[in-house]
């Protein structure tokens, strides 16, 4: 059948635009590597490929970002956007630091927290590994986290939609009060983990629902930290009604 110019418009319209795939090298030499380095949208840190051996900067808010290799520091430098944050490929622990202002030794003043906007589908999948996330987290897409591995967040994040647990643990990294926002519905899958329970001490959340199967891992504070007896969780922050036949565990 031959297109016409109209048909072929509609076809167009109907398209969505998949998006690219770009994989981090700390310093942008040799091999794609992964490893620790600075991630703003002006430094050539990303290859088109697995193996490439040439980089662009980051070039937009709709592609995904993968790290390889044995792990990093990864300090974002700048507010940037990415559709899916993929550590499935590394060999060991990533962190996202927080701007440092580059002074050493790090003054509190000097730390700036970017935010990375997610979009699409806004997942962050860990594979096996560790993961850190220092900077906020926005969008209007949610949050998914994938992978067995545990993915450890702190500080305000203020995106918008769902936030839905697949696989492995989402935890909390230290005693933050409020890891998701208010009004996030979670839903945690059979066998993954909600972690409120930094270093066997607490953090308090509110989230909008709880639903799954999964496991809600609740803190209790050593003797002698300050006046709080556990971690608190809150639900109801969307105002509608699910079911939650998972465990709850803790104080």
């Amino acid at each position: 059948m031959l297109a016409t110019p109209a048909v072929a418009a509609l076809f167009a319209f109907g398209q969505t635009a998949r998006a690219a795939d770009f994989y981090w090298d700390g310093d942008g030499q040799g091999i794609v590597g992964g490893g620790s380095g600075q991630w703003n949208g002006a430094l050539l840190r990303w290859g088109t490929s697995p193996t490439a051996t040439t980089y662009t900067n980051w070039p937009s808010g709709t592609d995904d970002a993968h790290f390889a290799g044995p792990g990093g520091n990864v300090e974002l430098t700048a507010d940037l956007s990415a559709q899916n944050l993929d550590f499935s490929l590394a060999t060991g622990s990533y962190t996202l630091e927080q701007d440092t202002g580059v002074q050493y030794p790090f003054v509190a003043s000097t730390i700036i927290n970017h935010v990375i906007t997610l979009s699409g589908t806004a997942t962050i999948d860990t594979g096996a590994n560790n993961v850190l996330i220092r900077q906020n987290l926005g969008g209007g897409a949610g949050l998914i986290k994938n992978g067995l591995g545990t993915l450890f967040m702190t500080g305000a994040h203020n995106y918008s939609g769902p936030t839905t647990i697949n696989a492995g643990t989402l935890a909390s990294a230290d005693d933050t009060l409020g890891l998701t926002p208010d009004t996030s519905d979670m839903t945690i899958a059979a066998g993954a983990v909600y972690s409120l329970s930094p270093n066997s001490g607490v953090c308090s959340d509110t989230i909008g629902s709880l639903s799954g199967a999964g496991n809600v891992v609740l803190g209790g504070n050593p003797l002698g930290y300050g006046n709080t007896l556990g971690s608190l969780l809150t639900t109801g922050g969307s105002g509608i009604s699910t079911t939650f036949s998972g465990s709850i565990t803790g104080v």
